[in-house]
C-alpha cells in the first residue's frame, strides 16, 4: 500500500481551493468574533452593518463596518477601509482624507509616525489559518515600534485576515536581551469563536 504524501505548498493549495468553493469568510451583519487575550475570553465583538463597494473620498470600491457596543465599547465602532496596490487605507473623518494602515500583500513595508514613536509594519506572504473552525486567508505581519532614538520599544507579530479587517492571532512583544531572539511575550490574544448570523 502506498501512503499519498503532499507538499506544505500543496496543502496549503487544496485549502484555499476548498475555502474559495464555499465561499470566502467575510464580514456581515451579525457575525460575532469571540477574543482570548492570554486565554481569558472577552465579550465578541458583533457586527452591525456591512456596507461595501463604496465611492468615497475619490476611491472607489470601499467597506463601512460598524461594530455594535459591547465590551470596553461604549460606543459602535465605524471602520471606513479600501485597498489599493497592496495597501490596505482606513478614512480619517475628522480630516476626511485616506490615511495607510497596513500593507496586506507579502512583502510590503509601511513606516508610520505616532507621536515621537515610529512604527513599521513588514508584511510576510499569505497563508490559510484555521480560525474557530473556518478557513480564513491571513498575512503575517510584524509591527515593529521604536521610540525617537529608532530603538525598538515593542513587537507584535500577527496574522491578518483582510476579509474580517483583523488578526486572528497576534503577541505583543517586549525587548528582553536575556530571552531567546532578544523578545518577551507580553499578551497573547486569538479569535476563539465565530457566530455565524
Amino acid at each position: 500500500m502506498r501512503t499519498a504524501v503532499f507538499s506544505p505548498l500543496l496543502l496549503l493549495a487544496m485549502a484555499a481551493q476548498a475555502q474559495q468553493s464555499r465561499g470566502e469568510l467575510q464580514l456581515v451583519a451579525g457575525l460575532q468574533l469571540t477574543y482570548a487575550s492570554n486565554g481569558a475570553p472577552s465579550p465578541p465583538w458583533q457586527v452591525e452593518s456591512v456596507e461595501r463597494d463604496l465611492a468615497i473620498g475619490g476611491r472607489a470600491g470601499c467597506l463601512r463596518v460598524r461594530f455594535a457596543p459591547g465590551g470596553p465599547r461604549s460606543g459602535p465602532d465605524v471602520r471606513v477601509t479600501c485597498e489599493d496596490q497592496g495597501m490596505l487605507f482606513a478614512w480619517d473623518s475628522t480630516r476626511s482624507t485616506w490615511r495607510p494602515s497596513r500593507p496586506i500583500q507579502g512583502g510590503g513595508t509601511l513606516d508610520l509616525q505616532s507621536g515621537r514613536n515610529r512604527l513599521r509594519f513588514v508584511a510576510s506572504a499569505s497563508s490559510v489559518d484555521t480560525v474557530a473552525g473556518h478557513l480564513v486567508r491571513v498575512i503575517e505581519t510584524t509591527m515593529v515600534t521604536s521610540d525617537s532614538t529608532l530603538a525598538p520599544i515593542r513587537r507584535l507579530r500577527e496574522r491578518y485576515a483582510p476579509a474580517l479587517g483583523t488578526a486572528t492571532w497576534g503577541v505583543f512583544e517586549r525587548p528582553d536581551p536575556a530571552s531567546p531572539g532578544g523578545w518577551t511575550v507580553d499578551q497573547e490574544f486569538k479569535i476563539v469563536g465565530i457566530k455565524l448570523p
